[in-house]
């Protein structure tokens, strides 16, 4: 079940070593969530997270991701130590999420994420740190430890949403949360 994904995912990195840096680290689960219709951003990705040493929660959001997920290569072999897969039925039954890719702002688009929220919640609910990131995310270096900085005074921490905008309009794709009551 999920506590039991959860459980494997903690750590943020396969090297137990640098899981254990810190005790928000070892409690910290790195989630991401998405349709198959953005499988091929998925694997790049994974690729990048994997070269990181990032471990990571995978939680599709319909029978399809599920399946490609975990037939894929960024979830197999080497790389499945990396990639913990976690699916649930009733989140594609309970909120009708489609195959396809959906574009910005569209109804579809609007469901997913939402239910990258609910997924989120979910996971706070079992008393884990949870950073979020969608799959059009690519990491360039390491993020954690700017993300562990902002997270020492905080209980949540996002990316504004557009480069170059300035403001407090968070961006759904990444960020961190902490599982206290005025997150949760």
């Amino acid at each position: 079940g999920l506590e039991s994904a959860l459980d494997k995912a903690k750590g943020l990195y396969v090297d137990p070593a640098k899981a254990s840096v810190s005790n928000v680290t070892a409690n910290t689960v790195l989630v991401i969530s998405f349709n198959s219709g953005y499988m091929p951003f998925f694997e790049n990705w994974a690729c990048r997270a994997n070269h990181f040493g990032f471990k990571y929660l995978v939680w599709p959001q319909e029978k399809d991701a599920y399946i490609r997920t975990r037939d894929s290569h960024a979830c197999t072999t080497g790389a499945g130590r990396h990639c913990i897969l976690h699916y649930t039925e009733a989140v594609a039954s309970t909120y009708g999420i489609k195959q396809e890719a959906s574009g910005f702002r569209q109804a579809q688009f609007n469901v997913i994420v939402k239910v990258k929220l609910v997924l989120v919640l979910e996971a706070l609910r079992r008393a884990v740190n949870v950073w979020f990131t969608d799959v059009d995310v690519v990491f360039l270096r390491d993020p954690w430890p700017s993300m562990l900085h902002a997270f020492d005074n905080s209980d949540y921490v996002f990316q504004i949403n557009g480069r170059w905008m300035k403001g407090n309009e968070g961006n759904t794709g990444f960020h961190l949360f902490r599982p206290v009551d005025k997150v949760t």
